[in-house]
């Protein structure tokens, strides 16, 4: 078995001990992170998780903090939150849970800058026909809105605000999603 660098360890205490913690997603721990005065996206922590990215110290201390762990907790790799759960979440669940997240994170967006395109396409134009079709597309596409989309569809929606209603009207979300 390939002996894992330091960047791979921290990012795998991470992911164990912010499942431990509540199943905390990725995107909560972002946004703890950015009450602390370190902004991180989700996408960064799933980086730092497989180890594609290194944890710098502020960060390592600001994400110790969040998770109620000494920082040399993240590099331990006999540590006692290791110990209980490698036997049930091997590399490739961490990486596989890690990698869902992600691509959640990214769908949910993906589905609001869509719907704001056809939002836009119909009120600019004459390409009526299209726009059905790209509606149609779209609605065919049926998403379950949990926590992790949810963060997501509100940050994108926050990019769309002028068409808010319209995209939240067309993607069949709750009346909550049109108020900021």
């Amino acid at each position: 078995m390939e002996e894992m660098s330091t960047d791979e360890v921290a990012g795998k205490a991470i992911a164990l001990y912010r499942f431990a913690a509540d199943q905390m997603t990725q995107s909560e721990l972002a946004d703890r992170l950015g009450k602390l005065g370190i902004p991180t996206a989700q996408q960064t922590i799933a980086k730092i998780e497989t180890g594609k990215r290194p944890l710098k110290l502020s960060e390592a201390v600001a994400v110790a903090e969040v998770l109620g762990v000494k920082v040399g907790d993240l590099l331990d790799t006999d540590s006692g939150v290791s110990n209980l759960f490698i036997g049930h979440l091997s590399t490739e669940l961490i990486d596989g849970l890690t990698n869902l997240e992600t691509a959640t994170w990214t769908y949910g967006r993906a589905r609001v800058h869509a719907a704001a395109l056809i939002v836009r396409m119909e009120r600019e134009g004459p390409l009526a026909d299209d726009v059905a079709a790209l509606k149609r597309l779209l609605l065919n596409r049926k998403f379950r809105y949990d926590l992790e989309s949810e963060y997501a569809i509100r940050t994108a929606l926050e990019q769309h605000d002028d068409e808010r209603t319209s995209i939240v009207e067309l993607l069949g979300l709750p009346d909550e999603y049109a108020t900021t």
